[in-house]
């Protein structure tokens, strides 16, 4: 219901603007909770902001907050066999953006949580997570994000 979906959206909000860290798990389990389109959407209108993540996903939001206090918490969730796809696709895309000021870290974060992994499974997930990030690197850094994602 609307009622719900304005509840959820508020609280999540509410843990963004608090930056609460131990809100982590819960915001990253959440991470596939969409804001649901209002009749009004469909409607011509001007955007006034780029949208992003957090724009369609709050739990985004506050994760971006956080910053790299959230990092471990989203690379065990892009390791677990168990992460829905779009929990992990969106947890790929905010370490991209908790790392936005040095991309190539946030690909070796990646590749060295993978390096770590006590499981091929989960090793395979986080490099290849780590390739995904490196290839969305803009020039002129593309390249060192792909050299700390194949290291």
């Amino acid at each position: 219901s609307l009622l719900n979906d304005a509840c959820m959206i508020y609280a999540m909000d509410q843990l963004a603007a608090a930056r609460y860290a131990p809100s982590i798990d819960v915001l990253i389990r959440h991470l596939d909770y969409h804001v649901p389109d209002s009749p009004k959407s469909r409607e011509p209108f001007v955007q006034e902001t780029i949208p992003w993540l957090g724009t369609w996903y709050p739990a985004a939001r506050g994760l971006v907050r956080i910053g790299k206090d959230a990092v471990p918490a989203l690379i065990a969730a892009i390791a677990d066999a168990g992460t829905a796809d779009l929990i992990r696709k969106n947890a790929i895309e905010l370490v991209l953006l908790i790392y936005r000021e040095d991309l190539p870290e946030g690909a070796a974060v990646l590749n060295r949580a993978g390096r770590a992994a006590t499981s091929p499974d989960m090793h395979q997930r986080l490099l290849d997570a780590a390739r995904e990030l490196a290839g969305k690197c803009p020039e002129p850094q593309r390249g060192a994000c792909f050299s700390n994602a194949l290291k």
